[in-house]
C-alpha cells in the first residue's frame, strides 16, 4: 500500500479493500429425451463474448466443439444424440 503523504509516528491508518465479488453463474437445468440433440435456452442468457457457456450432461462437463457447438446465442446442439433420458446443466457466468 502507498501513501502521497509521510505517516507520522503514532497515528493510525486503517485501509479497507473492497474486492468486487464474481456473480454467480446463472443456470438452467433440462431434462434431455432419448435422440434429442437441440436444446434451447429459456431461462439462462448466453451473450457470446461477454459470457462464459459450460454445458453439463448428467454432471459430467461436455467440451465446446467437440461434444456440443453453438448454432446460436439461444440454442445448443450436442454432437452425438442422447442415447437415453439425461439431465442436463447450461450454466452461463459473466466475466
Amino acid at each position: 500500500m502507498y501513501f502521497s503523504l509521510p505517516l507520522v509516528l503514532g497515528v493510525k491508518v486503517m485501509a479497507v479493500v473492497f474486492r468486487r465479488a464474481k456473480p454467480r453463474p446463472a443456470v438452467e437445468y433440462v431434462l434431455g429425451s432419448p435422440g434429442q440433440v437441440d436444446f434451447t435456452l429459456q431461462q439462462v442468457e448466453y451473450i457470446p463474448g461477454r459470457t462464459e457457456l459450460e454445458v453439463y450432461i448428467n454432471g459430467l462437463l461436455a467440451y465446446p466443439d467437440l461434444d456440443y457447438t453453438v448454432v446460436d446465442p439461444k440454442t445448443i446442439r450436442l454432437a452425438e444424440p442422447l442415447p437415453e433420458s439425461a439431465e442436463l446443466a447450461f450454466k452461463v457466468r459473466s466475466w
